[in-house]
């Protein structure tokens, strides 16, 4: 039956599309104030493209153990999603940002506008579109993501991890019609 794990799979790449997208406008919001360690604070968010997607589940698997969290798609997997996804979503921010004109935001504020009613009113509508990519990405990454959930995720697994359990026995034809609907679905997703 793939209905349970098809919708840890959708649940999960839900999640993670939210929270890539508010984590990924949030940092990149941060990183338009030089602040101080912001270079460290850039490579640390890419640090997630540039290991190993095994490696990091691994990792993330030895640390639950240590700390004593039991592995999960809600937990342990959602981490090393977000991980993933999160550099992505936080690119595409920059690169709305850096064609961000401030002063928009310079107008609201010296007509008295607060920081809060300017961002809401002024910059969120603006980079609404760069927010839905963010998101986009981060549901689209998480889906079908295998390496970083082989680890990671506990009994009840994710698709893509289901998926692959199968290819021991004979190939049935329910695997086609799932790598159909999940085509449909990232393709749907990226539209």
């Amino acid at each position: 039956d793939f209905k349970p794990p098809m919708f840890r799979s959708l649940g999960l790449a839900l999640a993670c599309s939210v929270t890539t997208a508010v984590l990924s406008l949030a940092a990149a919001q941060a990183m338009r104030a030089r602040f101080r360690g912001s270079g460290l604070f850039f490579y640390l968010i890419l640090l997630g493209i540039m290991a190993p997607g095994l490696l990091v589940g691994f990792g993330m698997a030895v640390v639950a153990w240590i700390v004593g969290i039991p592995l999960a798609w809600y937990t342990t997997t959602f981490a090393v999603h977000l991980v993933w996804t999160l550099p992505f979503g936080f690119l595409t921010m920059l690169a709305v940002f850096n064609r961000f004109d401030r002063r928009l935001e310079e107008a609201a504020l010296t007509l008295r506008a607060s920081r809060w009613t300017a961002f809401w009113r002024i910059t969120f509508p603006l980079v609404l579109p760069g927010v839905i990519g963010a998101g986009l990405f981060g549901f689209t990454l998480s889906y079908d993501e295998f390496a970083r959930s082989l680890f990671a995720t506990g009994s009840e697994q994710t698709l893509p991890l289901v998926i692959f359990a199968q290819f021991d026995r004979q190939l049935q034809p329910t695997l086609y019609a799932i790598g159909t609907a999940t085509t449909v679905v990232s393709l749907a997703t990226g539209e």
